[in-house]
């Protein structure tokens, strides 16, 4: 499949840019005296931290956009830097000394989010080079913080300048070109296929396991269980967890597993949706009986899977009638 370049590889791009300014805008005065060149750099280091959380977001997110949640923690995170910035170069005045703290404040905030959105949703993902890298890169998500801060707060020690320039600087490019590179498929996302039960990729070793699952799923409907675990699934199938992970993988073309129980789950409300003796039960109902935990969760998983809202289908569906 022919793949364009991914968000996140722009995004990595963006950051080691972002990074190159930070490390030359805090060098000391002996080094660097503040001037255009200096001034220059520090604009470009302002978004290196929302920059860090937007790429472990899309990394560790299929449905990442960089919406109204992305900008407005970006731009909460760079307010403060880019006023720090204008009082440098003298466009206003003096900004208070609490600026930098809340500004500090406010990364933690993102790097938190970030960390716990890699090893929340640790268990649900079916990729399996990027499910064993989400701990590495959660702990490089904290380590990049770590070397951001340290760069801002030791801006007057000829030691802490040397140490950047000749040490920190040059393992931050070399480590990010290392992760541009790694596992392509763990940066390089694309939109997930339906499943196609005509083209599956299911190896030979496989086909047994594989059968069992569409009878369980068919049969017993496990999916309609809440708290369904692929560890679950697979005692059910017979299978180790791995093995149902690469089935349901690369054989069905599912990147998650809560992507894949939706699929089952949706196809059975889709049909009550559209049958009219079902009219007068709440979508709310329909939804959590068919193992949603909330309406929220549902309501996003049908526009993703149908196109269209729950409530939407239902009309459209009656007026067929």
């Amino acid at each position: 499949m022919d793949r364009s370049p991914s968000r996140s590889k722009r995004i990595l791009v963006l950051l080691m840019i972002s990074l190159s300014g930070l490390m030359i805008s805090t060098l000391p005065a002996q080094f660097l005296a503040w001037g255009p060149v200096k001034a220059a750099a520090f604009l470009i280091s302002i978004p290196n931290v929302g920059l860090i959380w937007w790429l472990a977001l899309s990394i560790f997110d299929d449905k990442f956009q960089i919406g109204r949640l992305a900008w407005t923690g970006m731009i909460a995170e760079t307010s403060g830097p880019i006023l720090l910035w204008l009082s440098y170069t003298r466009v206003i005045g003096r900004v208070p000394a609490e600026i930098e703290y809340v500004t500090v404040a406010i990364a933690l905030m993102l790097v938190c989010h970030a960390v716990w959105m890699g090893v929340s949703s640790y268990r649900d993902d079916l990729i399996q080079p990027r499910r064993e890298a989400r701990i590495w890169i959660a702990g490089l998500v904290v380590t990049a913080l770590g070397v951001v801060l340290i760069a801002q707060v030791t801006t007057t020690s000829n030691v802490s300048g040397l140490l950047r320039v000749g040490v920190v600087f040059p393992v931050s490019v070399l480590s990010l070109f290392w992760l541009a590179r790694f596992q392509t498929a763990i940066l390089d996302f694309v939109p997930v296929p339906e499943m196609n039960l005509d083209a599956l990729n299911i190896s030979a070793k496989d086909q047994i396991a594989y059968q069992q699952l569409l009878k369980i799923m068919s049969e017993d409907k496990p999916y309609l269980e809440a708290d369904l675990s692929i560890g679950r699934l697979a005692t059910r199938v017979g299978v180790p967890a791995h093995q149902l992970r690469t089935i349901i993988n690369r054989g069905m073309g599912f990147r998650n597993f809560s992507a894949f129980l939706a699929h089952y789950r949706i196809t059975d409300i889709k049909s009550l949706l559209a049958d009219l003796e079902n009219a007068r039960t709440p979508i709310l109902t329909i939804a959590l009986s068919h193992g949603f935990s909330s309406i929220s969760t549902f309501n996003r998983a049908f526009k993703t899977e149908v196109g269209q809202t729950a409530s939407e289908f239902r009309s459209n569906a009656f007026e067929d009638e």
